[in-house]
């Protein structure tokens, strides 16, 4: 992400920015935090809405990989 070319209604970030992740699950926790600490959502809707993603996103693994390996 370069400087200044990211956020439209201020300035932000000031200096490149280069994010990385050990897992994705990583990656998706702090995803829900910038969106507490950027007021987006509040924090009692931060741990339901991990373990709602969480039982989704192993289903929808489970069904493509059925597809994938020819079971359905």
């Amino acid at each position: 992400m370069k400087k200044n070319q990211f956020l439209v209604f201020e300035k932000g970030p000031s200096v490149d920015v280069v994010l990385q992740w050990a897992t994705y699950r990583d990656a998706s926790d702090q995803c829900s935090l910038s969106r507490i600490w950027g007021g987006v959502h509040p924090p009692a809707d931060d741990y339901p809405g991990r373990q709602i993603g969480i039982k989704v996103g192993n289903a929808a693994f489970d069904l493509a990989e059925r597809y994938f390996s020819g079971r359905i």
